[in-house]
């Protein structure tokens, strides 16, 4: 391994981080606050979202091995490859990066950098629900280190990554422009003869034009009989007339997504899918109006729930009235388990953020979709996303 101190050559012209130093520093303090709760010296983040919440790092390739060194004590330490390092130039705020090479074992360069800086005698917190660390790479990393005491440290950065600090929001809110924007392209492409492509590619288009950044899903654009199937998407379908079209989009900006699905129809849908989709809309609406500090956010659900009487049992729905977004890369825009749901105990405070969504699908006929991002607010809710919530006509 070669050390690299990353902010020294950094050309100033390249390096644009997403926040101010204090921002980082915040997270840092925050989440050694709850390492020293559970016990744990250093932390080894592997999930590639939560490296770059503590340190801005960006890059196309989150699938690549890094990660990041957080003790107690002392400054955060990157482990990258050495082809993927460069990427701290251009806006990351860490400057002790070490490299292994391109070619060279990651777990290895792992355990020795354990070894270099005294962690190996110290209490380690793992992520092992996350992405970044495969069963494999565990298994050799922790393996014949017997006096090493490992704790699961899942989930302890995303609860400090469930409230939004204001700057987050600011990002969220113009994430949330660029969305709509998109979303209206979607609609207006809808047309008879059009393909469910043409309406991804009109998205696409316009969120590109917009100024999103490169998003953790490409539209989702799914017509007639396809919507019925979950997570499905555009192959190049022609529209038919009384197809309903279910598109979702969410715009990037510096990682932050804040997505919105709609629900548009070729000419007159039927009686079934308006009525879907009006109980959709009031299901929406009704998460909006309870959502506030110190609400609970079971309790919100099953007041959402009230508004489902009329929707038949054989229709699919998921049972998420909204789960936490944020910072993201592909796969997933959802940066927490938090999440509006029944049975959940989560208290609702200022600056978390929710997808709040309802979707309802007899499997294999039809699909519809309505949702918002929204922020809590001291005083209630913020709507980040802004179209019109019933189904579009076309």
């Amino acid at each position: 391994m070669e050390e690299r101190h990353a902010g020294v050559s950094a050309p100033d012209l390249l390096r644009r981080p997403a926040f101010p130093l204090a921002e980082y520093n915040r997270r840092l303090r925050e989440t050694r606050r709850r390492m020293a709760d559970r016990g744990i010296d250093c932390l080894l983040v592997h999930s590639f979202p939560n490296v770059c919440y503590l340190t801005g790092l960006e890059t196309i390739a989150p699938h690549k091995y890094f990660m990041l060194g957080l003790p107690l004590d002392g400054e955060p330490v990157l482990l990258s490859q050495d082809f993927e390092k460069h990427n701290v130039l251009l806006g990351a705020c860490i400057s002790d990066v070490v490299e292994y090479g391109l070619h060279s074992d990651h777990v290895a360069a792992t355990r020795d950098l354990v070894v270099e800086r005294g962690w190996s005698s110290q209490t380690l917190g793992l992520e092992l629900d996350g992405r970044g660390l495969c069963v494999s790479d565990h298994a050799r990393l922790v393996s014949g280190w017997s006096h090493v005491r490992w704790v699961n440290a899942s989930g302890l950065i995303e609860e400090v990554k469930t409230t939004k600090s204001a700057c987050e929001l600011d990002y969220m809110r113009q994430a949330g422009l660029w969305s709509s924007v998109g979303m209206q392209a979607a609609i207006d492409a809808v047309a008879e003869g059009a393909t469910d492509n043409d309406v991804a590619a009109a998205a696409y288009q316009a969120l590109m034009s917009a100024g999103s950044e490169y998003m953790c899903y490409a539209p989702i654009v799914t017509s007639g009989r396809r919507s019925g199937v979950p997570h499905s998407t555009h192959q190049r379908v022609p529209l038919q007339r009384g197809d309903p079209i279910l598109i979702e989009v969410g715009a990037c900006c510096r990682r932050y997504s804040a997505p919105i699905m709609r629900t548009a129809s070729v000419g007159k849908p039927s009686d079934d899918i308006m009525c879907l989709a009006e109980t959709a809309a009031e299901s929406v609406a009704t998460v909006m109006e309870n959502m506030r500090p110190g609400a609970i956010a079971g309790e919100v659900a099953l007041k959402a729930k009230a508004r489902l009487a009329r929707v038949p049992a054989h229709i699919l729905w998921h049972g998420y009235y909204g789960y936490s977004v944020g910072i993201g890369f592909p796969p997933e825009w959802s940066d927490s388990p938090a999440a509006i749901r029944e049975g959940s105990e989560l208290v609702l405070e200022p600056g978390m953020v929710f997808h709040c969504s309802t979707s309802f699908r007899e499997i294999g006929h039809y699909g519809v979709a309505v949702s918002e991002t929204v922020a809590v607010t001291p005083s209630g809710s913020e709507l980040l996303t802004s179209l019109p919530r019933q189904l579009a006509v076309r």
